[in-house]
């Protein structure tokens, strides 16, 4: 039976309050990181930018076995990142990781199974005119890098599907789905995020 195919994202905001300086905090990164990732912080030449690739592997891999796993626990240092290998060891399998990353953020693409086509991904920066609705606000990035993943899935061919969360408890909204007609569409894995001043959504087709 082939693996199941998952696919999770994350973004960091390299830019924003607290992300700079943060491979100094001695407490947060015991708890987060295993032995073998504080030293390899540490060896870096630029730690905090090791720190937060090796961040976002962990929040990737987590998004994208929770998928089919909602009672997985998140326990961040029990998820451990080979950069060379290009993988996660989780407590339930090994997914792959991928980074792009520019000067203000890096994303990360975590997955397992096999895609016929490479996922298709973008980041962009959060409108400045929409930044300021009161309450709204909050919600903002989130419906931007929906709209992202919405124009992403019209890229490749599927312009007239809807998104929606699946709510898994009260307060908890479970993975994005993608529904044409009402109906789920189970080949297709969609996954956004944001962070600071940025989005990022990923879409995948895990059969043609």
């Amino acid at each position: 039976m082939p693996p199941i195919t998952r696919l999770g994202n994350d973004l960091v905001d390299l830019t924003a309050p607290g992300a700079a300086g943060k491979a100094q905090d001695l407490r947060f990164l015991r708890r987060v990181f295993t032995s073998a990732e504080q030293d390899r912080i540490a060896r870096s030449q630029d730690p905090d930018r090791a720190l937060w690739r090796l961040w976002s592997a962990k929040e990737a891999a987590f998004k994208a076995w929770s998928r089919y796993l909602p009672a997985l626990v998140f326990a961040h240092s029990r998820f451990e990142v080979d950069p060379e290998k290009g993988s996660v060891k989780t407590p339930e399998g090994t997914c792959r990781v991928h980074w792009r990353e520019q000067e203000d953020w890096l994303h990360c693409l975590a997955w397992t199974g096999e895609f016929p086509e490479p996922p298709c991904w973008e980041v962009e920066r959060l409108d400045p005119g929409v930044a300021a609705h009161g309450s709204e606000a909050v919600r903002l990035p989130s419906l931007q890098a929906r709209d992202l993943a919405s124009r992403l899935l019209a890229r490749i061919g599927l312009p007239e599907v809807e998104l929606r969360r699946e709510d898994r408890s009260p307060g908890r909204a479970g993975p994005p789905v993608v529904l044409l007609d009402g109906r789920i569409l189970e080949g297709m894995l969609v996954s956004w995020s944001h962070d600071g001043d940025w989005v990022a959504a990923t879409v995948g087709q895990t059969s043609v």
